[in-house]
């Protein structure tokens, strides 16, 4: 992730980037590993807000829920907030959303 950012940040020549995505959870490392890691982009200034895609909702529940518990920065952006989704898509964002439905 680190030297993706800086790879890119070399290649392109912006002083940051405004969104960095992470396309598809590998589940190889721990979320709390890549939450601090997304942090420390955030913290240094290479990345301004962090995004996530293709990733089971409970995932990225519990990413947001450890980065807010540990003052980190959280992931701001998941399609399905957007977009109308299929049946299989909405069984697994909808329940991410559970404790905020009124």
């Amino acid at each position: 992730m680190m030297q993706s950012v800086g790879a890119s940040l070399r290649r392109l020549r912006p002083d940051y980037l405004d969104i960095f995505y992470l396309h598809v959870w590998d589940y190889t490392p721990p979320v709390d590993e890549v939450m601090r890691g997304l942090d420390d982009l955030v913290r240094q200034g290479k990345v301004t807000y962090i995004a996530i895609s293709d990733t089971p909702a409970y995932i990225v529940a519990q990413a947001n829920t450890l980065a807010e518990l540990r003052g980190w920065s959280s992931f701001r952006r998941h399609p399905g907030a957007l977009r109308p989704q299929p049946p299989r898509h909405r069984a697994r964002i909808l329940p991410m959303a559970g404790p905020f439905r009124t």
